[in-house]
């Protein structure tokens, strides 16, 4: 968990490499935490949205505010 908060992306690296990197991380919680999840789905959407560069706050700014878009 504590890697998969941390994690944050920089403008101009590989943002697709994030995401499988945090999706990876993700679905290593799901398997482990089957019953007792640590972060919700919504959650794990804000995630990605805060772990993106600040050039992208104009597009991840609706899924900060309402993670079920």
């Amino acid at each position: 968990m504590h890697k998969l908060i941390e994690m944050k992306v920089k403008d101009g690296n590989d943002i697709i490499k994030h995401l499988a990197k945090i999706k990876q991380l993700w679905d290593r919680i799901m398997l482990i935490c089957t019953n007792d999840l640590p972060l919700t789905p919504k959650l794990f959407k804000k995630l990605l949205a805060y772990s993106s560069p600040l050039l992208w706050d104009e597009f991840t700014r609706q899924y900060r505010r309402d993670p079920d878009k």
